[in-house]
């Protein structure tokens, strides 16, 4: 038999050289995988956190814009028409007047709720009074409110939302 090629022989030694590499090399793969498998965990633990930063930030913006209709207890609505009535009223005492009257009432009203009363339905709001302090500005916003004093824009305003919400479907 001729066509017998001369057999190759194996060195065992140099066979076990290249096991033990590809041993090696199986080793550093596998860390480098782990490595990346806590590389990702760390980006997502970090866009979760930033992901929450925003939420409240946002919250915190939408909070910001509206101000919703208090609860007859006091409240955080309270707190923030307090807030905006405050900052009128120190306004108007800048520029040298005696305090909230019918334009600054008119500006914080537009300011709560979005809507500008007229001159008349302000006038009719603070009665006999020139100007209104902190509480009586609570008293006359939640009389508006509940449609106990007259502020038609507001009153436009308000049935048109429910005009609107009632026409949405449940399932939206």
């Amino acid at each position: 038999m001729e066509a017998d090629a001369p057999r190759k022989r194996f060195d065992a030694a140099a066979l076990d050289e290249k096991r033990e590499a590809l041993r090696r090399d199986r080793h550093a793969l596998e860390a480098a995988g782990q490595l990346r498998t806590d590389h990702n965990a760390s980006r997502v633990r970090d866009a979760a956190a930033e992901a929450s930063a925003s939420s409240t930030a946002s919250e915190a913006a939408i909070g910001g814009c509206f101000v919703s209709r208090p609860s007859a207890s006091a409240g955080a609505n309270e707190h923030v028409l307090r807030r905006v009535f405050l900052d009128e009223e120190r306004l108007a005492r800048k520029t040298g007047r005696a305090g909230v009257g019918s334009r600054e009432l008119r500006a914080v009203l537009e300011t709560c709720t979005g809507c500008v009363p007229t001159a008349a339905e302000c006038r009719a709001m603070l009665g006999d009074a020139k100007t209104v302090d902190v509480d009586a500005f609570l008293a006359i916003y939640r009389a508006v409110q509940s449609g106990g004093l007259e502020f038609a824009a507001l009153s436009q305003t308000m049935d048109a939302f429910d005009s609107l919400c009632h026409a949405m479907s449940d399932a939206a």
